[in-house]
């Protein structure tokens, strides 16, 4: 499991998130007891918690690799949106 934010989720946290999920959907499909979970998640084409993550951690790096690419921009020289110092006025 990558760690999107600095560290990797435990899994027993991960567990109870993604049984919050299974019963949410449920719920809300209004599916059998006897339907899997698996086959919920299929259906309606919603990724298991674990699976988007990983999902969310590519894309967040594949779009820090594109903003590598990309020439520097001037920073602004303001530190705040109001100037409150007289070195922070143009």
């Amino acid at each position: 499991m990558p760690a999107v934010f600095g560290r990797q989720p435990h899994p027993q946290k991960l567990k109870k998130i993604q049984t919050l999920q299974n019963k949410f959907l449920r719920i809300s499909l209004k599916a059998s007891w006897f339907m899997r979970n698996q086959q919920i998640h299929n259906d309606t084409g919603i990724p298991l918690i674990s699976i988007w993550i990983k999902t969310q951690f590519k894309n967040f790096h594949a779009k820090l690799k594109e903003l590598d690419r990309l020439p520097n921009r001037k920073q602004n020289q303001n530190r705040w949106l109001k100037p409150r110092l007289p070195q922070d006025i143009p």
